[in-house]
Protein backbone atom coordinates (compact mmCIF):
# COMPACT_ATOMS: atom_id res chain seq x y z
CA UNK A 1 0.00 0.00 0.00
CA UNK A 2 2.81 2.09 0.67
CA UNK A 3 3.86 2.22 -2.88
CA UNK A 4 0.46 3.43 -4.01
CA UNK A 5 1.25 6.23 -1.49
CA UNK A 6 4.24 6.93 -2.94
CA UNK A 7 2.70 7.33 -6.20
CA UNK A 8 0.17 9.13 -5.56
CA UNK A 9 2.73 11.87 -4.17
CA UNK A 10 4.71 11.46 -6.90
CA UNK A 11 2.06 12.94 -9.11
CA UNK A 12 0.61 15.57 -6.40
CA UNK A 13 2.39 18.47 -8.39
CA UNK A 14 1.57 17.64 -11.57
CA UNK A 15 -2.37 17.31 -10.79
CA UNK A 16 -2.34 20.79 -8.79
CA UNK A 17 0.35 22.64 -11.21
CA UNK A 18 0.56 20.59 -14.43
CA UNK A 19 3.32 19.00 -16.13
CA UNK A 20 5.67 22.50 -15.82
CA UNK A 21 7.18 23.02 -12.49
CA UNK A 22 7.31 26.47 -11.03
CA UNK A 23 10.57 26.95 -11.96
CA UNK A 24 9.43 26.31 -15.72
CA UNK A 25 6.52 28.53 -14.81
CA UNK A 26 8.26 31.46 -13.93
CA UNK A 27 11.19 31.16 -17.24
CA UNK A 28 8.30 31.03 -19.95
CA UNK A 29 4.79 32.52 -18.81
CA UNK A 30 4.11 32.04 -22.36
CA UNK A 31 4.20 27.96 -22.17
CA UNK A 32 1.27 27.72 -19.05
CA UNK A 33 -1.72 27.25 -21.63
CA UNK A 34 -0.92 24.51 -23.90
CA UNK A 35 -3.14 24.15 -27.16
CA UNK A 36 -6.87 22.25 -26.29
CA UNK A 37 -6.14 18.86 -27.54
CA UNK A 38 -2.70 18.31 -25.37
CA UNK A 39 -4.10 19.58 -22.22
CA UNK A 40 -7.23 17.32 -22.57
CA UNK A 41 -4.62 14.30 -23.69
CA UNK A 42 -2.41 14.87 -20.00
CA UNK A 43 -5.56 15.52 -17.70
CA UNK A 44 -7.34 12.07 -18.80
CA UNK A 45 -3.82 10.36 -18.59
CA UNK A 46 -3.37 11.42 -15.29
CA UNK A 47 -6.97 10.78 -14.62
CA UNK A 48 -6.81 7.54 -15.62
CA UNK A 49 -3.96 6.70 -13.25
CA UNK A 50 -5.30 8.40 -10.51
CA UNK A 51 -8.32 6.12 -10.90
CA UNK A 52 -6.54 2.70 -10.94
CA UNK A 53 -4.19 3.75 -8.09
CA UNK A 54 -7.62 4.67 -5.83
CA UNK A 55 -9.20 2.00 -7.50
CA UNK A 56 -6.18 -0.50 -6.03
CA UNK A 57 -5.95 1.11 -2.62
CA UNK A 58 -9.44 0.95 -2.15
CA UNK A 59 -9.56 -3.43 -2.85
CA UNK A 60 -6.54 -3.06 -0.40
CA UNK A 61 -7.94 -0.96 2.16
CA UNK A 62 -11.16 -3.34 1.81
CA UNK A 63 -8.97 -6.72 2.00
CA UNK A 64 -7.55 -5.13 5.22
CA UNK A 65 -10.86 -4.05 6.97
CA UNK A 66 -11.84 -7.99 6.34
CA UNK A 67 -9.02 -9.29 7.64
CA UNK A 68 -9.22 -7.06 10.74
CA UNK A 69 -12.64 -7.71 11.08
CA UNK A 70 -12.49 -11.93 10.74
CA UNK A 71 -9.28 -11.62 13.30
CA UNK A 72 -11.63 -9.81 16.15
CA UNK A 73 -14.29 -12.29 15.72
CA UNK A 74 -17.06 -9.52 13.49
CA UNK A 75 -16.30 -10.78 10.21
CA UNK A 76 -19.84 -12.42 9.47
CA UNK A 77 -22.18 -9.84 11.29
CA UNK A 78 -22.64 -7.82 7.97
CA UNK A 79 -21.16 -4.57 9.66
Amino acid sequence: MYGYYVLLKSIRNDIEWGVLQGDERRKDPARLEPDGGDLEQLFRFHLNGLHAVLGELTRKANTLTNRYKQEIGIGGCGI
